[in-house]
């Protein structure tokens, strides 16, 4: 829970006051909605499969994989068998934003120099097609391995 300090012994914890005034503004459709305070969104720990990391930013890897990788790169496995959908692509999304907030200094790695690596031992087709329904660029440039390029969130600088 967030809190910040008042003095060197009391912490202010600004959630539950934040919840209850939320609740409070929104009485009129109390009937209508449910609170979850503090909503835990994984059984256990997330945790990023792999990440590579460029010790300078000028390197090139000369592999079909590692030609697109920029500064900090996060790889998720999916075994075989394993579900590789619209809602993987998300959550590894998601790793990839905590990963870019969760370090001591604000902007630490900028969102442009962080990619996502899906990987599994099948074409995921429904996941493909998805994408091309949906206006991402799907490119084949090697075989087996396909660039998904879309800005997902705009950034400003």
């Amino acid at each position: 829970m967030e809190s910040a300090t008042k003095d060197n012994n009391t912490k202010i914890q600004w959630h539950p006051a934040f919840c209850s005034a939320i609740q409070l503004e929104l009485k009129a459709d109390k009937g209508n909605l449910t609170y979850h305070r503090e909503h835990n969104l994984n059984a256990k720990p997330l945790q990023i499969d792999l990440s590579v990391i460029k010790k300078a930013p000028n390197i090139v890897v000369d592999n079909e994989i590692g030609k697109l990788f920029r500064e900090h790169n996060i790889m998720e496995y999916k075994s075989p068998g394993a579900s590789l959908n619209i809602d993987t692509f998300y959550k590894v999304l998601a790793y990839a934003c905590l990963y870019k907030s969760s370090r001591e200094h604000v902007d630490f790695a900028r969102a442009d120099d962080i990619t996502i690596s899906m990987v599994r031992n099948q074409m995921p087709i429904k996941l493909l097609r998805s994408f091309k329904t949906h206006n991402y660029q799907v490119m084949n440039p090697y075989e087996g391995i396909y660039y998904i390029q879309k800005k997902v969130f705009l950034i400003h600088r």
